[in-house]
């Protein structure tokens, strides 16, 4: 199931160059979500200070 769901993907974002081109393409881009996740999540967490405010 997995590998027809990526042939999919890749098939979506292909364009009319070479293969590798647009496997390169679907994994800038899927890292490109996963990195906007993961710094939502990190933003959404809770952060304590111990400065000393004069």
């Amino acid at each position: 199931m997995q590998p027809d769901l990526l042939r999919k993907i890749v098939k979506f974002f292909k364009k009319k160059g070479s293969s590798s081109l647009s496997e390169h393409r679907v994994l800038l881009v899927c890292m490109g979500l996963s990195l906007m996740v993961w710094f939502f999540v990190k933003m959404t967490e809770t952060y304590e200070s111990r400065g000393y405010w004069p």
